[in-house]
């Protein structure tokens, strides 16, 4: 009787993976395809759709390829331009505002102790609600009738603003309740860098005797920069893409003076139902993020690059 072979090693799935991606990039796969069924395929799609003419008003199956006919229909509408213009000054208002908010409370409450804790929970409590209830509910506080914000102003002798009816005051009603809820977004962000801050150039400043506003504009601000340019950013893409609150609240009304881009593309898809039309709104939204946030990453590159 010949004598027993070895015991072949033990299988492993691990082992397997490990001689298929010796850099790991194969444990990413799983989550890579995904994110790729999720993301790429829906945005292929609104791209092809928006080479193509398809009214329902002419039937389902009625969809054809018509070029860029649909981009040439939308930039010469002056409705589209002016969804534009509007998109670009709600982002600017919202963006700006939240950013100086945010730091304001970032700095306010960087320090530590039970009470600043508490501060800082109650301060993030808007953004973790959903937009379309923080929507309904800055609604009925707007209300001309109804609303708590007119009853205490009527307190002090101011009756009857229509704040989201009001041609001049609708898009700032709808900044201030953009901003009131993405304000902690930002506080968030740069808390975290007034936290990572080093104690060393601030202990060198006190040595030389320079003043809060020289610490702040030569020290704090430059060593801030990177989450700066962070939450911007990330912000900038959020409101850009901002499409809830808006209809919620208004529906673009009154009018058209708070028509954004993205309530621009519903209105054109899923009430005039030309879905090309809206597609290709949907594809310059895209564009527009794009080019920003190329924008800003490049100027965080060199920003990072200049600090090494």
């Amino acid at each position: 009787m010949g004598q027993p072979s070895q015991n072949p090693e033990k299988f492993s799935f691990r082992r397997v993976l490990d001689s298929l991606g010796s850099n790991g990039y194969v444990y990413l796969l799983p989550a890579m395809l995904v994110l790729l069924c999720l993301t790429l395929y829906p945005f292929l799609y609104v791209l092809n759709l928006s080479f193509q003419e398809w009214n329902l008003y002419k039937g389902i199956g009625a969809r054809h390829y018509i070029g860029i006919r649909n981009f040439i229909t939308i930039f010469s509408d002056p409705s589209f331009v002016h969804s534009f213009l509007i998109t670009l000054l709600f982002c600017l208002i919202s963006v700006s505002v939240s950013f100086v908010s945010g730091l304001a409370l970032a700095s306010v409450l960087s320090s530590s102790g039970a009470v600043v804790g508490l501060m800082r929970t109650i301060v993030l409590i808007p953004m973790t609600v959903t937009p379309v209830v923080i929507g309904t509910a800055w609604k009925f506080m707007y209300d001309p009738d109804t609303g708590i914000i007119n009853y205490f102003l009527s307190r002090i002798g101011i009756h009857g603003i229509n704040w989201i009816s009001e041609p001049k005051l609708a898009l700032i009603s709808l900044c201030l309740v953009d901003i009131w809820q993405w304000t902690p977004f930002m506080f968030l962000i740069l808390l975290a860098g007034f936290e990572g801050l080093p104690r060393a150039p601030y202990e060198a400043a006190l040595c030389d005797g320079l003043s809060r506003y020289q610490v702040l504009r030569f020290i704090t601000f430059p060593l801030l920069k990177p989450m700066i340019l962070i939450a911007i950013l990330f912000r900038t893409i959020d409101s850009l893409r901002t499409f809830d609150i808006i209809f919620v609240m208004t529906g673009g009304g009154p009018g058209d003076l708070t028509t954004t881009l993205n309530i621009s593309a519903y209105l054109r898809a899923f009430r005039m139902l030309k879905f090309g039309e809206g597609a290709a709104v949907v594809i310059v939204i895209f564009a527009i993020v794009y080019l920003i946030s190329h924008f800003l990453v490049k100027y965080l590159g060199k920003s990072e690059e200049a600090n090494q």
